[in-house]
């Protein structure tokens, strides 16, 4: 949920469509969408490279980079604990 959110925040603020990102990520755009729509959380690496490439396309600086590394995984933690507790219900 988070994480797609974040994912969508980002493409709007730089304005990048979702097909640019996916071609400069090298995922599918099948995947991209996935995450949005929050059907799939991504893995550690996968946020990696989702930050990455944001980053290069808007120029943040390493601090900023790594910031927003550690919110995406602490959200990734977040989501799964959610996902966990409601497919216990």
């Amino acid at each position: 949920m988070m994480i797609g959110f974040m994912i969508r925040l980002w493409l709007d603020r730089y304005n990048m469509a979702i097909t640019e990102f996916a071609e400069l990520s090298g995922y599918d755009r099948k995947v991209v969408y996935s995450w949005i729509d929050c059907r799939c959380i991504p893995n550690n690496r996968s946020l990696r490279n989702i930050v990455d490439t944001i980053a290069h396309y808007a120029h943040w600086s390493n601090p900023t980079r790594e910031a927003a590394f550690v919110k995406l995984l602490q959200l990734r933690e977040t989501e799964v604990i959610w996902r966990k507790r409601r497919n216990k219900q």
